[in-house]
């Protein structure tokens, strides 16, 4: 990962600065750098994220054991794009 050097720890930056050196980032630490952003603000909550797991590997295994089957995004695009009179 890229390391972003800073002026001594008492100067701030200004938001032009921090956009330039941000800019200077792969597409990899930038969409990193944007995910801790929005999680500064808004926290992950423990109990949300262990729920969300919980389903991901519940829905993993119905499609894994055939209980449900995937569609074809195409296809189903397709049939929204019919059904609500979208070209």
């Amino acid at each position: 990962m890229a390391t972003i050097t800073t002026p001594a720890p008492t100067a701030s930056l200004s938001l032009d600065e921090i956009e330039a050196a941000a800019a200077r980032l792969s597409a990899v630490e930038r969409e990193e750098l944007v995910q801790r952003l929005i999680e500064s603000e808004n926290p992950a909550d423990p109990e949300v994220e262990a729920a969300w797991d919980d389903e991901i590997a519940r829905r993993l295994e119905e499609v894994r054991s055939g209980k449900v089957q995937c569609l074809d995004g195409d296809e189903v695009m397709r049939e929204m794009r019919e059904r609500f009179g979208l070209s």
